[in-house]
């Protein structure tokens, strides 16, 4: 619950208030864990809002009511000292690193770009030297500043006692100057997020995320420092959470785009994408559909986490449409985007030419080579279609060289002296029995 006090109020109001609070909280029933209880107490001061680029703040404090005692105790440096001594192991890392404390904006650019959830974990274990298992931890311990952002873009200061000054550090430590933003999806809980719980009385901060348990650390539990204590995401859910604090950058996916290579004996593709956040996983399907029917879609390749590639071989040559999607996993539905291409696929003809001609009597020089010609038993055929004359309504076809074979190779050339105008040719090969295994068109112009 977050309680605000006007500043114009007397001295004396104030006082009252945080005796009523203090008295309520005494009264409040005891947590699981015998953690200790407590609230968030917001105070503004000199209240001004931080909207788009207003340079304000607005000056809060987070604090537990649970204990009497309000005097901030700061920690000696004798205390600092003795504590960074000591090493401390959990999960395999053994932590001698003392803690980053921000101090710019341009800390943003830093942390955006190289946070993983592993180099935030070794950041959260580094704090185990300055507050180790057990260490004294009440509501007198404070820590300040820490920005947290409202929906609407109002920054707002707090000053965290017990627990929240505790997670509020490590926060910052972690995450630098990244703005946070709050949500209540507790099936995305990640390492570093302030999680609210016990009716919003206590904070934790995440270690580790295992399937259904969340493992924390927290300042005044039992008056003291703890880490490891594992709560399930179920409890979460079911009402044990408030709500959650993540300063992880909102993950997207924009720019997308597919390099294809139709190269025989298949079609290679790629989807390339650009991601707002490095660490997230991306995963792809990919569809087609042939150009003469482009509503019957197929699935070529279903959805493949971190591999964005596909080779495909088509049942049969002809003109097709490639369709990829990718998504981040974990954010589906909000992060999807796709990209489309066009592409050949060409099971017999290798290449196809178009040149002018400078030899005697001009023109253009056409051709055409298979892949293969087994036994020299393909025959080859080449078509000009006249636009201008298909654009009237008239015979169009205006030159063919018909089915030819060659005696050896596996490539027919042909010279034709085109008039003004604007032309498609027509690629064909076909097998032994005559059938037709392959065409290809190709547009080109003669108006020079």
């Amino acid at each position: 619950m977050i309680k605000k006090k006007n500043i114009k109020k007397t001295i004396a109001a104030i006082i009252t208030g945080i005796l009523i609070s203090c008295s309520l909280a005494v009264n409040m029933p005891v947590m699981a864990e015998e953690v200790t209880e407590a609230e968030y107490i917001t105070t503004e001061e000199a209240s001004t809002e931080y909207i788009e680029e207003e340079e304000a703040t607005v000056e809060a404090e987070f604090a537990e009511q649970d204990e009497a005692d309000s005097t901030v105790k700061e920690l000696s440096e004798d205390t600092e000292k003795e504590a960074s001594d000591t090493e401390y192991e959990l999960t395999g890392y053994i932590v001698e690193t003392p803690w980053y404390e921000p101090d710019s904006d341009s800390d943003v650019s830093l942390y955006g770009a190289s946070l993983t959830e592993e180099s935030v974990y070794k950041t959260l274990l580094s704090f185990m030297s300055v507050y180790p298992e057990g260490m004294e931890w009440t509501n007198a311990n404070s820590y300040a500043p820490y920005y947290h952002y409202t929906a609407s873009g109002r920054r707002i200061t707090y000053t965290g006692f017990g627990c929240a000054g505790f997670t509020f550090h490590l926060s910052n430590g972690a995450f630098g100057n990244l703005p946070d933003r709050e949500h209540y999806d507790w099936n995305n809980i990640r390492v570093g997020d302030i999680i609210r719980v016990n009716d919003d009385t206590h904070s934790v901060i995440v270690l580790k995320v295992d399937g259904d348990k969340i493992t924390v650390a927290e300042g005044n539990y039992n008056s003291t420092i703890h880490w490891g204590r594992v709560i399930s995401r179920r409890s979460l859910a079911g009402g044990e959470g408030t709500y959650i604090w993540t300063r992880w950058p909102e993950m997207s996916l924009n720019s997308p785009s597919i390099y294809c290579s139709s190269d025989f004996p298949s079609i290679t593709a790629g989807m390339t994408v650009n991601k707002s956040f490095a660490d997230c996983d991306v995963e792809y399907r990919w569809v087609a559909c042939d150009e003469s029917k482009p509503e019957e879609w197929f699935e070529i390749s279903g959805w493949k986490n971190n591999y964005e590639w596909v080779s495909w071989k088509p049942d049969k040559s002809g003109n097709y449409i490639l369709k990829c999607y990718a998504r981040i996993v974990g954010n589906e539905e909000e992060s999807e985007v796709s990209a489309v291409t066009g592409v050949g696929y060409h099971s017999d003809i290798k290449g196809i030419c178009q040149m002018p001609y400078d030899g005697p009597g001009g023109g253009y020089l056409i051709g055409i080579e298979s892949y293969d010609n087994p036994n020299q038993s393909y025959s080859y055929e080449m078509l000009i279609l006249d636009c201008t004359l298909y654009a009237k309504g008239l015979p169009a076809w205006t030159y063919t060289t018909g089915k030819c074979k060659v005696s050896e190779g596996n490539a027919l050339w042909t010279v034709w002296q085109p008039e003004y105008g604007y032309y498609w040719t027509l690629f064909r090969v076909f097998d032994k029995n005559g059938n037709m295994v392959d065409e290809e068109c190709f547009g080109f112009q003669n108006i020079y």
